[in-house]
């Protein structure tokens, strides 16, 4: 439960402000992550056997572009993204657009929040509240 209000906190945290976070993360012009896999309560699978491309590109100037392609239907998304650093914890946000189905948080909001789990693959936080669990890693 103290997680769910943590994450609740991070994103009020988020809509509210926004703290960049200047580290070698994004100092390039551009950065390509790709879905690696996606968990739930009942399995975990890579996204080739699901048939699902997924791609997440970060512009230096805060802009990010969120693809998702599938046998039948393709999306895109976009926004501006931020990095903030919480109790040593490292988190890239995205703040989208407009609303959509593939935005997974616990707020119902715009925003959706990653954690670093090491330099070249971020989580998001959806599944501590219930959602699927989305894995991606960083690509040169």
């Amino acid at each position: 439960m103290k997680k769910i209000f943590a994450l609740i906190g991070l994103v009020i945290l988020t809509s509210s402000c926004t703290v960049n976070d200047t580290n070698e993360l994004n100092n390039s012009t551009t950065e390509s992550w790709e879905l690696i896999s996606i968990e739930n309560p009942s399995n975990s699978q890579s996204n080739s056997i699901l048939n699902i491309s997924e791609h997440l590109i970060l512009q230096n100037d805060s802009i990010f572009t969120r693809t998702r392609q599938t046998n039948s239907n393709s999306w895109v998304l976009n926004g501006t993204y931020n990095y903030m650093t919480v109790d040593k914890t490292k988190y890239l946000v995205f703040h989208y657009n407009k609303e959509s189905d593939l935005i997974g948080n616990c707020s119902n909001n715009k925003n959706e929040v990653f954690i670093f789990d090491s330099n070249n693959e971020i989580i998001n936080t959806w599944f501590e509240c219930g959602g699927l669990k989305l894995k991606y890693r960083k690509f040169e």
